[in-house]
């Protein structure tokens, strides 16, 4: 959530894999590769909801007028040209939809009196609009169906008791605001680790050194440690 919304953040996100696209048929989704090219071309570079429409609504004026130019001639690269005229109308007029929902949403969130309404609220923009089922394209391939089920499962559920956690502070945590909640969330995130595939069988574990505790490892790669650095030595003098 942001005071202004930036084309690069929101473009991302919706043509990653993860986003669930709700509500878009198939050719809508194929529509969504053309959001980087004409948020672009709309020249937009952050706003609010109401500074992305107008930005979108101005590029479908000035496509509609360039169709116009280009439906007067008859040759066969101008009829090529008029298809990717109106395919950008449509995917413009798309984004200009799904961006105004995101952000509805979004600032719907800022709106919640406490924290078991923001958690609960949560839970269902992420329903909304996350997709657990998601693996990047270069790692889809090395896991069956069993397996991609099993990393959906337990994504959900790490997700779903974090927001019982969240919401279970309720009681303890009288007036909290967006402020609170937001740093509750981003401390809560930090200190999750995420299970991908299994240890000794080709899977990751991405954490926190208190977090590996107990845990075996054929490898262990520990960022910026160098000798001596660890384990602390006590100073034992006075």
């Amino acid at each position: 959530i942001e005071d202004d919304y930036s084309r690069k953040t929101i473009v991302k996100f919706l043509k990653s894999r993860a986003c669930k696209k709700p509500n878009l048929s198939e050719e809508e989704k194929a529509l969504t590769t053309l959001f980087d090219l004409i948020s672009q071309e709309a020249r937009i570079v952050k706003g609010r909801k109401s500074e992305w429409e107008k930005a979108l609504n101005d590029y479908t004026e000035t496509l509609q007028k360039e169709l116009k130019k280009w439906q007067e001639k008859e040759t066969e690269q101008e009829q090529i040209k008029e298809e990717l005229i109106k395919r950008k109308i449509d995917a413009t007029n798309l984004l200009s939809r799904v961006v105004s929902e995101l952000i509805t949403d979004l600032e719907a969130l800022q709106t919640k009196n406490n924290l078991k309404e923001q958690a609960e609220y949560l839970r269902e923009l992420v329903q909304k609009w996350i997709d657990f089922d998601f693996l990047p394209q270069n790692l889809a391939e090395e896991f069956n169906q069993d397996q991609q089920k099993a990393k959906e499962n337990h994504l959900q559920t790490i997700f779903d008791n974090f927001i019982e956690t969240i919401a279970s502070l309720d009681s303890f945590v009288t007036d909290a605001d967006f402020e609170i909640f937001s740093r509750l969330i981003e401390m809560g995130i930090q200190s999750l680790t995420i299970k991908f595939g299994e240890y000794s069988q080709g899977g990751v574990c991405l954490s926190e050194l208190m977090n590996a505790r107990g845990a075996r490892f054929r490898a262990v790669i520990i960022p910026g440690l160098y000798e001596g650095s660890f384990p602390l030595k006590i100073n034992e003098s006075p």
